[in-house]
């Protein structure tokens, strides 16, 4: 795949790929709209920052002749883990999804989430496009990436026991970032758990686990798990959660080659 324009590798800002802007004098009749779905509320950043930026670059790069409209919060159909499935049949043309939460559809890309691969968002994130076209294009031919990146290494949030050495984890419930996590956990001595990200305030809350094994952003809003965790364990060598955001395959390929390139533009590394 060829690199497009590198953005800011921050862990947030790499992400900044779409975005909404109403552009005047649209030629309506020629107006094309895709949608764009996401599971995370309307404050999360890829809806404030990421999604929104590529949309109004893309509406500014071809006078409006291409628009992209948000829908967070799942408003086009419940549950993180169906958002690879539903770029795939263009229930919306482009989503932003999770590769952890269908591990087994990306067995190559969960590699470069593994524990050691890198100490920040910027270094996996840059890790995955080196050896993407080599190794992990052979995933994503269904659809047109427009990203890959990754978030920052875990911590340890917990809910009533602070851990500061591996004694300490022993039997404590933890959620893992994704499934294929969960052996790390249990080599500890943990209990590792899975669930989507939306549970895990309530899950920890209530006591239906003891931490999260989560990147430090997850403090803050909108997970907000500062509020029901008291301690947060930093340092250990850990794995990073990997995002996509992709367009439909048919519907990048029906596309005029003006609106590839504005697409081009504002996407990939």
């Amino acid at each position: 795949m060829k690199h497009i324009k590198r953005a800011m590798l921050t862990a947030l800002a790499i992400t900044a790929l779409l975005g909404l802007n109403t552009i005047s004098s649209i030629d309506l009749a020629h107006a094309k709209e895709l949608k764009m779905a996401t599971f995370m509320s309307p404050k999360h950043p890829i809806n404030t920052g990421a999604l929104p930026y590529l949309a109004k670059n893309v509406a500014t790069e071809t006078g409006g002749s291409l628009t992209l409209k948000l829908y967070p919060s799942g408003q086009l159909g419940k549950g993180p883990k169906a958002q690879w499935k539903r770029v795939i049949e263009n229930v919306a043309e482009i989503t932003f999804g999770i590769q952890g939460y269908t591990p087994k559809i990306f067995p190559r890309t969960m590699v470069v989430g593994q524990p050691g691969v890198g100490d920040s968002s910027q270094e996996v994130t840059e890790k995955i496009w080196k050896v993407y076209d080599k190794f992990l294009s052979p995933e994503y031919t269904k659809v047109k990436v427009l990203a890959l990146f990754s978030n920052w290494p875990p911590v340890i949030i917990t809910r009533k026991k602070a851990i500061s050495k591996l004694a300490d984890i022993k039997d404590l419930k933890i959620r893992a970032p994704s499934a294929s996590n969960i052996p790390q956990l249990k080599a500890w001595g943990a209990v590792g758990v899975y669930m989507p990200v939306s549970k895990i305030y309530n899950a920890l809350q209530t006591g239906v686990i003891d931490g999260v094994y989560i990147s430090p952003g997850a403090l803050y809003a909108p997970w907000r798990l500062s509020e029901p965790g008291e301690f947060v364990a930093a340092g250990m060598n850990g794995p990073t959660s990997l995002f996509f955001i992709a367009m439909n395959k048919q519907v990048w390929d029906g596309l005029s080659k003006k609106h590839q390139a504005a697409v081009n533009k504002y996407s990939g590394l």
